[in-house]
């Protein structure tokens, strides 16, 4: 009677402990969709305000003006690091979902094999 109780109260706990990871991932990989989703947005801003600057140091008015060219070298510079960082995350999750890829197809084939 007592080991029937130990192994309902395991099987309760681990159920809720599952629940909650479950949804602790969901809410992760919502967060981590978001957030690329921000960085892509950040990337075409900073590509458009590139370009703006650049048809702004083009006209005849500004052409040479050592301020503006020290703009558009910082501007370039930043959606240089803003296209790294992108490509680094992008790099890390296809990492981690490849890996949870093969975690699971190595649980599937070792449950296979068990059979």
């Amino acid at each position: 009677m007592t080991s029937s109780i130990i192994t309902i109260s395991a099987l309760a706990l681990s159920i809720i402990c599952n629940g909650l990871l479950v949804w602790y991932i969901r809410r992760l990989i919502i967060f981590v969709d978001t957030q690329a989703l921000d960085m892509e947005a950040v990337k075409g801003d900073i590509k458009n305000y590139e370009e703006h600057l650049e048809k702004v140091y083009g006209l005849e008015t500004f052409y040479g003006d050592s301020t503006l060219q020290e703009l558009l070298k910082h501007t370039k510079y930043i959606r240089e690091e803003i296209v790294a960082f992108i490509k680094n995350t992008d790099k890390i999750l296809s990492n981690q979902v490849d890996t949870a890829e093969a975690t699971t197809t190595g649980a599937a084939i070792i449950r296979e094999n068990n059979d």
